[in-house]
């Protein structure tokens, strides 16, 4: 994994948000998954940075407050939009004391992470741990190269009937009971 300076990873992020802005729930999606990871990271990096690194716990701090702030700009259900305003609240200023700023990583930070994670989950059906098998990760990646060759073909002009190419576009990504209900509706 490539690592970029703080000031690059802002103005990318900057970036994305804006670009996401037109779609509030990519974006929010986005956002939160971003927030949980930078979370997850601070709370790596609390145990093996000292304290004249602080700076990268105080900075990653403030993007994770700013992502649930942007996250919070998003129409949220009202008991999502005042978890997450509760998480932001919670999290440690950084300004001030160093050792209270550390140590409120290494004792709250786990179950703040919980939290938001489980409230990620609850509210945006993302985050899930799925923990797949080597099979299903193998079927997963030729399902995924599969539907790159279907669609490789509609957009390179193969000969495919209109109602062929109608339903292959319509049940693309659907999962296979979905798509076989939708045959045998198409039967009746």
């Amino acid at each position: 994994m490539m690592h970029y300076p703080i000031g690059f990873d802002q103005a990318l992020d900057n970036a994305l948000i804006q670009g996401c802005a037109l779609n509030c729930s990519l974006g929010l999606d986005y956002t939160l998954e971003r927030a949980y990871d930078r979370s997850v990271a601070i709370s790596t990096l609390v145990y093996d940075l000292d304290d004249r690194d602080i700076i990268v716990l105080y900075e990653n701090t403030t993007l994770v407050a700013r992502d649930l702030a942007h996250a919070l700009d998003c129409n949220l259900e009202p008991e999502f939009q005042k978890m997450l305003q509760n998480l932001k609240a919670q999290l440690p200023n950084s300004e001030g004391n160093h050792s209270a700023f550390k140590a409120w990583w290494k004792e709250q930070g786990k179950h703040w992470i919980e939290t938001l994670s489980n409230a990620i989950i609850k509210y945006q059906n993302i985050g899930h741990n799925w923990s797949f098998t080597p099979d299903q990760t193998t079927l997963l990646q030729q399902y995924f190269v599969a539907n790159l060759l279907l669609i490789d073909c509609l957009n390179n002009n193969c000969y495919v009937n209109r109602s062929i190419r109608k339903e292959i576009e319509d049940t693309l990504l659907l999962p296979i009971a979905e798509i076989e209900n939708l045959s045998q509706k198409g039967r009746n």
